[in-house]
């Protein structure tokens, strides 16, 4: 009897143990899938081939059995099993199976060892293919923690995917502007030497390590016709301003990346032929609906049958159409080399504000192209994992009313990792004629971050802003207009201070900016100072010799920059 009972307690006791044995683990519990995914488990011993079967709500089958893998390596097993090669998978794609509730069903030998309740969800096809697109999930995992998914073919769904690291800020920035000028001469003699050797000046490599820049900007140019051209293109030759070539650009990308120099990359419309075309229009323009009445933009020569923007207009729906597909190519074109070649940073245009509009409102703007751009978006992220903005132009901020929401609503409907300003602001409201302190326009610039820079950091506060575009041109009536035409260089001192009176302006202009930034940290994060060409010291110095310009080379403003960036870069 006793005998007995020890008998009965022994298997009591194995029975866990043996039911045990087998766990199918996927799937299971109720659980959602979709995408492609694994059935998978373990079991300790089988007595021949394992298979799934598949059943609906009615226990009726929906598929023939399917053949498991098995055994495969479970190190987790080994406590039970006593060894770990007991797994079981095999590779299924549930939307194979359609919509609904399903019970899967585990075989050893045609004997049932497992079963598991689950749910299936699908985009309405077995396969999709052809579409991109990303989202981020904030505050997950965990509080103050974002995490970043994005569309994968092949497992057909969201995958977790690095999110961009974070900028180091504020950035030291400056923008060598776009193919013209120095740059032409330097891109041009290396092209035409068979595109051998470094493309890039030491001395200017070397100028950029002495002003502790850490960030360079380069803009590619986009090209259209006139007012009927609904194709973008890129334009190697016969243009005022031309296209990088692909070879030109990715060696100039490896260059400033071989040194250090993380690099923004901007797409920007260049008009000055269709300026002057027979059916003229200016970059700024395009987008623009026609102001009412008109059906034309206000101010503009161009006649109404020229002018395919307005909605009413017979070619209307063809050629946006055309015009955002050809654009958004171009702008996938680029996105393509910039993750190749490591760009950190990309823009996706350049001061065209009646493009990049996302919603209808404002004084003049019955329509937006808020699904052109989110679908631009979503394909250059598809191929590109870095850093996306816009350069928006900064009278989307000082006419914010006549813009309206389009403009302001565009970082957050876009969901733009950056918000970038072309930042040409007035600083006073009248022309100087003398040079005006760094006091004097660091009120301006303090007006300037009041009424616009803080209202729109505290609308989008997880969005860094960066002046992805500034300047002055080296002349008195820059703080009125900073994009005075360039002049011939004639030294002028009238206040006697034995600096010329236009360089010291663009100098104070720098310090008061830099000031007022320090002023509001964490506002303003970076700044790319305009038109620093790629040229040798030799270049510059017969240029600036001629020529008032943009840039800071052996100017009182070179050493203002220069101390604020080895600032940052000591802190």
């Amino acid at each position: 009897m006793y005998s007995l009972l020890r008998f009965y307690a022994i298997l009591v006791f194995m029975v866990p143990t043996l039911v045990s044995a087998a766990v199918l683990e996927n799937p299971s519990g109720g659980n959602f899938y979709s995408g492609v995914g694994v059935v998978s488990g373990w079991k300790c011993d089988a007595n021949g081939p394992l298979t799934v079967r598949f059943y609906d709500v009615n226990m009726e089958p929906v598929w023939d059995p399917i053949p498991l893998a098995y055994p495969n390596e479970r190190p987790d097993t080994a406590g039970v099993c006593g060894d770990t090669n007991n797994g079981f998978v095999a590779i299924w794609n549930w939307a194979n199976l359609g919509d609904g509730t399903y019970t899967a069903v585990v075989d050893d030998n045609g004997v049932e060892f497992g079963r598991g309740t689950f749910t299936v969800t699908t985009l309405g096809e077995a396969f999709v293919t052809g579409v991109s697109g990303e989202c981020r999930i904030p505050d997950f995992p965990s509080p103050g923690e974002d995490a970043r998914f994005a569309w994968n073919q092949a497992t057909q769904g969201l995958v977790l995917v690095p999110n961009t690291p974070a900028l180091a800020l504020p950035l030291r920035a400056l923008h060598t502007g776009i193919r013209l000028g120095l740059n032409r001469r330097v891109i041009d003699a290396w092209e035409a030497a068979g595109r051998t050797g470094p493309l890039i000046p030491s001395d200017y490599l070397a100028w950029l390590n002495s002003m502790h820049v850490n960030w360079i900007g380069v803009s590619v140019a986009l090209h259209y016709d006139d007012s009927m051209d609904s194709t973008v293109e890129r334009v190697y030759s016969d243009v005022f301003i031309e296209t990088y070539a692909d070879a030109t650009l990715r060696q100039l990308l490896r260059e400033f990346r071989s040194h250090g120099i993380n690099v923004y990359l901007t797409l920007a419309f260049e008009g000055h032929e269709a300026e002057t075309a027979t059916r003229p229009v200016y970059r700024y323009l395009l987008g623009d609906p026609g102001h009412p009445g008109m059906g034309v933009p206000y101010g503009s020569d161009i006649k109404p049958e020229a002018w395919p923007w307005r909605p009413d207009h017979p070619d209307h729906r063809r050629f946006v159409a055309e015009f955002w597909e050809t654009y958004t190519q171009q702008a996938v074109h680029f996105a393509r080399i910039a993750e190749e070649e490591g760009v950190r940073l990309y823009s996706l245009g350049t001061e065209t504000e009646r493009l990049f509009r996302t919603r209808a409102g404002g004084e003049l703007w019955p329509n937006h192209f808020r699904a052109e751009l989110q679908a631009m978006v979503r394909r250059v992220r598809a191929v590109y994992s870095g850093l996306v903005t816009y350069d928006m132009h900064h009278s989307a901020l000082t006419d914010a009313d006549y813009f309206g929401p389009g403009s302001n609503h565009l970082w957050e409907d876009l969901d733009l990792d950056i918000m970038g300003i072309s930042a040409y602001f007035p600083l006073i409201d009248y022309r100087p004629t003398t040079v005006l302190s760094v006091a004097e326009l660091q009120a301006g610039y303090e007006r300037v971050f009041q009424d616009y820079l803080l209202p729109l950091v505290e609308r989008n506060p997880e969005r860094p802003l960066l002046f992805l575009e500034y300047g002055a041109a080296g002349e008195i009536v820059a703080p009125q207009t900073s994009l005075a035409p360039i002049r011939m260089f004639v030294f002028t001192d009238a206040n006697g201070n034995g600096l010329d009176d236009g360089r010291e302006t663009q100098a104070n202009m720098f310090q008061a900016l830099l000031n007022t930034m320090a002023q509001h940290p964490g506002v303003l994060n970076g700044v790319f100072f305009w038109d620093n060409w790629i040229a040798s010291n030799a270049m510059w110095a017969e240029y600036s010799a001629t020529y008032r310009g943009y840039g800071l080379y052996d100017k009182p403003a070179e050493e203002v920059v220069r101390s604020a960036y080895e600032g940052y870069e000591n802190q």
